[in-house]
């Protein structure tokens, strides 16, 4: 009486939300009225009494028009469920509990009672026709739709009730319904299965995503393992999904793995090979080779086994056949495609073009290449060269991308490290025809695809090896000892060829790379003989190329012969140049723009530099070892400027004045959004002679001259000189002081190469000089003086000159040429060269003077014929020439008008000075 009393009053203050004083006060009736219960009842039927009260509170929440409570309902509910079956800690059998008198214990809420509970308050009913109002009414009722359908009260009603639910819903909701459709079917009969997988059969095929997918997977996996006519209706489904093209791509893929998971089961073994001949039948794209090779996975689980089952699938089906004609009507089909779509949209990126089969040409070329790659691989089957033929000419030669492209050669690259492509004989056959490639169309990702090959033969065949360097990861290049040379190297003129016609920069600096490691670098085994011969062969074939090179030039646009020329002598000096340090800091350099060729965190191997000229402003990636000359160079280009105007770049107004500098040296990389100003000067706003002659006293100054008398000098030369007032003004400036000292500092030399490499070069000198008389470039010029420089001086011009002592006399206006400056300022070099060098039997700086040679130095800065752009080089030589040649030996002491000690000072040709002011007013 206590019970139905307290419990009555109890259950309607549970229909509104109670408030925290409420709550405790509920709280404490209802433990004090369970408390009271158990004096009098034994515990089971005390947890009975609460179970029956929530039982009771599940249906009065069920019959409330809230959702909030229907779900508070279905919690309930979802508990006295709980209730009907023992608990697994409490189910122990009495033998393994080691209390004789024990018995298992009973589930607190009777099974039958609570279905007669269901049934007379109309639970069941009620529950069913809430179904379509929330997703939520089925998921928190699940414990409850499977004691149902444990007690048979489950209909096939029932069933169709939950499905329909399903149409219109959202997307989330969907997923939540079919999710909980897989569970209950682990708990359905194979009638309900069946009756399941019919509804599904009705639904549009466009209509069958991933979730509905699972529910499929679940109930075929149910009925496979079960003895039914019926038994493998669901694998029939999953089959129908993967061989529907209109289908979503990941969806086919995912039914894929469901399928092959099945048929991996025991139950399904006598399905395989069905399955195999069902692929077999109606391969038609990537998604069919995918099961292929899963199922040959399950059907075959070792190496060996895979290899006799593909072999017999290749006696039986002409697997390779099939496979390779199928991938013709696909290109041939996806031909048609582009060439539409491209109609239509002439931009559009063909690498994500649809194939009729959910997924991009890309992703179906990498997948159909995965799948030869698995067919070879597992199997002793052979790669012929037709089969390479068919590739080449499908995915290279009839490419409709470069991505299609690369990833071809890739592949075939991949084939090759993996020794999946058969013998050497199919190596050579497969990089003979990447050496017919465009090579001035070779990515980084082609260019590594050669470079693999190029290994591989050479290696094979002895002609260069790799040995690993310590504290580099890499593996570096080497000539064999015991190879033929450069004669010998497979594909030695293609990589020329990458270096010469490349538009890749990364490209063209690992092709520099590799022809400086194969031939600076000597192997241990080497005699010295033998190193200096494999030098001296490629120093000639440089040559015979730079020949080829200058003869061709009629036949060249002007862009490709300068490309190619200053590319040529970038490599031979690099060459020259190449030591130790030189070495680690290209390597370090290579490994930086590899990783940022993949997108990893580095410094970065170039920059973004915007370049502003008055108004104007362009931008351009620069690398870090960009000279200032390539920058000045690549802007005279990009703002089209002549090539007699003279260029200045300043950076966060500090001028960038040396040449030879890189970015990196300056540390602009530093800089976020590095810009640069450009300014051009007009040559006549230029006056060099002034210029010349002020530096060349400040020179004599710095030479030891007294300061009162130089000034008195300086002052009547000046006072004597007609100079316009844009000039004076330029000169009057505050940077003049600068100008005069970048333009008169004395000439750097570079240090000499060794004797042996130096005499390797002593035969192409004519070369060097053609090309200054042909002034192609400024830039090329500029690169051959270099060289010339760290050369031994030319014999012809030497003897030229000494001659001189003999009392003959030479053409100057020949070696004194004004219109070819770069060849002047090497004539010039070479006289500095032999002024100061002590030579026993001739006193050159003797000898030059007697010739008058002062006068036409100064001539030639006084001529128009020497242009702005190329004057700083000739200046440069002019000054410390005139220096060395105005300064004697001797000296004398001369006291100054406020000194209190001698001054040592070296004398100077008085005579000669006026003679300069008198020549140039």
């Amino acid at each position: 009486m206590l019970k139905e009393t307290v419990w009555a009053r109890l259950l309607p203050f549970l229909d509104t939300q109670l408030h925290s004083e409420d709550k405790t006060s509920f709280e404490y009736i209802c433990t004090h009225t369970q408390n009271i219960l158990s004096e009098v009842w034994p515990p089971e039927k005390v947890t009975f009494a609460v179970e029956e009260f929530n039982m009771n509170y599940a249906d009065r929440c069920l019959r409330k028009d809230n959702l909030e409570r229907r779900l508070k309902g279905l919690q309930y509910l979802q508990r006295a469920v709980s209730k009907t079956v023992v608990p697994e800690e409490q189910s122990v059998p009495v033998w393994k509990s080691g209390l004789k008198d024990q018995a298992p214990k009973k589930p607190a809420v009777d099974p039958e009672y609570f279905l007669n509970f269901v049934k007379e308050r109309e639970i069941m009913h009620r529950y069913f026709s809430l179904l379509g109002t929330h997703v939520e009414i089925v998921n928190q009722g699940l414990p409850f739709l499977v004691f149902l359908i444990h007690h048979g009260q489950f209909t096939l009603e029932h069933l169709d009730r939950i499905w329909e639910s399903s149409v219109g819903i959202h997307e989330h909701d969907r997923k939540i319904l079919f999710r909980c459709l897989s569970k209950l079917s682990s708990d359905f009969s194979i009638a309900f299965n069946l009756h399941l997988l019919h509804r599904i059969k009705e639904t549009e095929r466009s209509l069958i995503d991933e979730h509905l997918l699972d529910v499929i997977a679940e109930v075929a996996s149910v009925l496979s393992n079960e003895m039914h006519p019926e038994q493998f209706e669901g694998l029939k489904v999953l089959w129908e999904v993967i061989t529907n093209k209109s289908a979503v791509v990941s969806t086919r893929l995912k039914a894929v793995g469901h399928l092959s998971n099945i048929l991996n089961r025991k139950s399904c073994e006598n399905q395989k090979i069905t399955y195999i001949s069902l692929c077999l039948q109606n391969y038609s794209d990537a998604i069919t080779a995918e099961l292929l090779q899963k199922l040959i996975e399950t059907v075959s689980t070792k190496k060996g086994q895979r290899s006799k089952m593909i072999e017999e699938l290749e006696r039986q089906y002409k697997l390779t056949d099939l496979i390779f004609n199928k991938l013709a009507n696909y290109k041939k089909e996806i031909e048609a495609v582009a060439k539409t779509t491209l109609k239509k949209d002439p931009k559009y990126q063909l690498d994500n073009l649809p194939t009729g089969n959910g997924i991009s040409h890309i992703e179906h070329i990498n997948r159909q290449l995965s799948f030869i790659d698995y067919i070879y691989a597992n199997s002793s089957l052979t790669f012929s060269e037709s089969r390479v033929d068919i590739i080449w000419t499908l995915l290279v030669e009839r490419s409709l991308t470069s991505t299609e492209k690369e990833t071809t050669l890739t592949w075939f690259s991949e084939q090759v490290s993996n020794m999946k492509v058969g013998d050497t004989a199919i190596s050579e056959y497969i990089f003979n025809k990447i050496l017919a490639l465009d090579t001035s169309q070779f990515s980084y990702t082609v260019f590594t695809v050669f470079m693999s090959f190029f290994l591989l033969i050479n290696q094979a065949r002895g002609s260069v090896k790799t040995i690993d360097t310590i504290g580099v990861t890499e593996k570096h290049l080497r000539i064999s000892a015991h190879g033929s040379g450069i004669s010998g190297i497979a594909g030695i003129e293609t990589l020329w060829q990458i270096l010469v016609t490349g538009t890749h920069e990364l490209v063209i600096q690992e092709a520099m790379r590799t022809f400086i490691a194969l031939f600076h670098n000597v192997d241990q085994v080497h005699t010295k003989a033998k190193a200096l011969g494999f030098r001296k062969e490629f120093v000639n074939f440089w040559a015979s190329r730079l020949a080829q090179k200058i003869d061709s030039k009629s036949k060249q646009q002007g862009d490709s012969l300068c490309l190619g020329l200053h590319r040529m002598f970038a490599l031979i000096i690099s060459y020259t140049e190449e030591g130790e340090r030189e070495k680690l800091r290209i390597e370090q350099e290579i490994a930086k723009q590899r990783k940022a060729e993949k997108g990893m965190e580095m410094e970065r191997a170039d920059v973004l530099i915007s370049v502003k000229k008055d108004k104007d402003q362009k931008q351009g990636r620069f690398r870090l070892n960009c000279t200032i000359l390539e920058v000045k160079s690549r802007c005279r280009r990009a703002f089209e400027l002549n090539d007699n105007d003279y260029i200045r770049l300043y950076f966060e107004n500090q001028e960038l004045r040396s040449n030879d500098r890189t970015i990196s040296d300056y540390g602009i990389h530093k800089h976020k959004d590095p810009v640069f100003q450009l300014k051009v000067t007009d040559p006549e706003e230029k006056p060099i002679a002034f210029m010349m002659l002020s530096a060349l006293h400040m020179g004599l100054a710095g030479a030891g001259l007294q300061q009162t008398r130089f000034n008195r000098l300086l002052n009547q030369i000046d006072s004597s000189m007609d100079v316009s007032s844009k000039a004076e003004n330029w000169l009057k400036s505050v940077s003049f002081r600068e100008k005069i000292h970048t333009y008169g500092a004395p000439v750097k030399h570079r240090k000499n190469i060794s004797e042996d490499l130096a005499n390797l070069f002593s035969d192409h000198f004519k070369q060097f000089f053609k090309i200054l008389d042909l002034q192609i470039d400024p830039d090329i010029s500029s690169q051959v003086l270099d060289l010339l420089r760290v050369l031994p001086l030319n014999a012809q011009i030497v003897n030229d000159f000494k001659t001189l002592s003999e009392g003959n006399s030479i053409n100057w206006d020949q070696h004194l040429d004004p219109n070819n400056t770069y060849k002047l300022a090497y004539t010039l070099y070479v006289i500095e060269c032999l002024i100061e060098t002590p030579d026993e039997r001739i006193n050159w700086k003797s000898l030059f003077r007697s010739q008058n040679i002062i006068d036409r130095l100064l001539t030639l800065v006084c001529s128009t014929d020497i242009k702005s752009r190329n004057a700083k080089k000739v200046l440069r030589y002019l000054l410390t020439v005139t220096t060395l040649l105005l300064v004697t030996e001797d000296t004398h002491v001369l006291m100054g008008k406020n000194s209190q000690s001698p001054v040592e000072e070296k004398r100077y040709d008085t005579k000669q000075l006026v003679q300069i002011q008198k020549n140039y007013h």
